[in-house]
Formats: C-alpha cells, sequence, structure tokens
C-alpha cells in the first residue's frame, strides 16, 4: 500500500502489519481529541493550552499565597539587618540615592536567605498540589498521586516519589549553586 505525506508529497510505502494507531476519544472537558495512551505518568502532563487557562487562575493563588508570605517576611527582616549595617551608612553618607543604596548594596548581602527560602518553598509547592488539585478537582501529578495510593499502585507511587525527589535535590543543588554566583566570599569546593 502506498500512501502521499502531505508536507513533502513523496510517496510512503506502508505495510498492513504495522500496528494501528492509538486510539482518540473525544475529551469532555474542552470538546477537542485527547490521545489515552495508558501511562498514568505520562496522561498527567497537562498540555501548554490548559496550563493557561482561566480555571488556573485561582488555583496558583491558593498554591502561591503561602509561599509568597513566607518570602516576603524573610526579604523583609533580611533587608532590616543588612540596612544597619555600616557599609549602607557610608553608601548613605556618600550621598547615594535610597534606590541605589538599596539595590547595589542592601539588596545584594540580603538575597542569600531569600534564596534559601525559595528553594525550600519548593517542597512545600509540591506537597501543596496534592491538596490544591483534590479541592479544585484538577487532574495533575497529585490527583495521580492520591488515585496510585487509594488503588495501592505501587510502581505508580514509586516512580512519582522518585521524581519529585529528583526535582527537590535539584532546586537544592541550583540554590546551593547559586551562593557562589551571587556572593563571591562563598567558594564551592
Amino acid at each position: 500500500m502506498t500512501n502521499i505525506c502531505s508536507t513533502c508529497s513523496r510517496s510512503i510505502r506502508t505495510s498492513r502489519s504495522m500496528s494501528p494507531a492509538p486510539e482518540l476519544s473525544a475529551s469532555t472537558a474542552t470538546g477537542r481529541p485527547s490521545r489515552n495512551t495508558g501511562v498514568a505518568t505520562v496522561n498527567t502532563v497537562p498540555s501548554a493550552r490548559s496550563t493557561l487557562s482561566p480555571m488556573a487562575v485561582v488555583p496558583a493563588i491558593a498554591l502561591g499565597t503561602i509561599p509568597l508570605a513566607i518570602i516576603a517576611r524573610i526579604t523583609r527582616s533580611s533587608l532590616l539587618d543588612v540596612m544597619g549595617r555600616e557599609y549602607v551608612r557610608t553608601a548613605r553618607a556618600k550621598g547615594l540615592a535610597d534606590w541605589s543604596v538599596l539595590r547595589r548594596h542592601a539588596f545584594r548581602n540580603a538575597i542569600l536567605p531569600i534564596v534559601t527560602i525559595i528553594g525550600l518553598q519548593i517542597g512545600i509547592l509540591l506537597s501543596g498540589a496534592v491538596l490544591t488539585e483534590s479541592v479544585f478537582g484538577l487532574a495533575g501529578m497529585g490527583t495521580a498521586i492520591t488515585d496510585a495510593i487509594t488503588n495501592r499502585d505501587y510502581v505508580v507511587i514509586q516512580g512519582f516519589t522518585l521524581v519529585i525527589a529528583i526535582l527537590f535535590l535539584t532546586v537544592n543543588l541550583l540554590v546551593d549553586i547559586s551562593y557562589a554566583w551571587l556572593d563571591p566570599r562563598v567558594r564551592l569546593g
């Protein structure tokens, strides 16, 4: 059997013994066809359209408010600590503008605790996603983990645990490496 490719107009020889393409089923939520691969980890990865929908605004706000408050509190306390140091007072005495003193001298020295807290909040975001997805009825990694736990699907649980652990370790590694880039006094090695 010979088919013609729609993009390059070449004839393509196909065999009748080839397996058929995966079935497409109409998605009830979007009306667009969705491809079900039969693998839970692949099916839970959202498409680009579903993540940009207006329906994701409220869950994103619910998931991000607690880490935002913690990061703002640490930023404020860290900046207040740095603003009382001698080099900041010296920069102000030289006549530099307040914004310049804040940006060049204070914030650069206060950023290490902020970066640490942002790195640690990734774990809280991952654990909070399970609750947020179940409250708002979203299909995602949290729902897949919850379903795997209730169905005692140990392979899926181990896979998700491994993925989340690798993600958390990678974020913490990037935080530690960023210390050397942000503060020249910190050396790697």
